[in-house]
């Protein structure tokens, strides 16, 4: 009879989708010159989705166990965007590999707008 050692348990490891575009979202916020991540409801206006679909701030793609991730950002006027992008791209894929040991082959940081800080006249 075999005995399998008792620290050794049988069974498969899912992570939702969702979990690792959390994931994302959080490590993509962190980045300075992040000013926001679109949300999936301006998402649906800037694509022009009429089919009721809502497209995802965060994208995820698995394939063959390797990951590719979208990211769509606004940025702080003012920021230096290729910077920030790298940055973004990099602070996502450690973040997820380290919390997932999920491969990320690709980050694509897509930039949909600018924020500008509110200038007010205090006259």
């Amino acid at each position: 009879m075999n005995k399998k050692n008792q620290n050794e348990i049988d069974g498969n490891l899912k992570i939702s989708q969702d979990v690792i575009a959390a994931i994302a979202k959080e490590a993509a916020g962190e980045v300075d010159g992040v000013a926001s991540i679109v949300d999936d409801v301006k998402m649906k206006d800037v694509f022009h989705f009429k089919n009721g679909l809502i497209p995802k701030s965060i994208k995820v793609n698995i394939n063959n166990d390797i990951a590719v991730i979208d990211v769509y950002i606004n940025v702080k006027h003012g920021s230096k965007i290729q910077l920030v992008c790298q940055e973004v791209q990099q602070k996502v894929k450690d973040s997820i590999q380290s919390m997932t040991g999920i491969a990320i082959s690709k980050v694509n940081v897509h930039i949909l707008g600018i924020e500008f800080n509110e200038i007010t006249n205090k006259n």
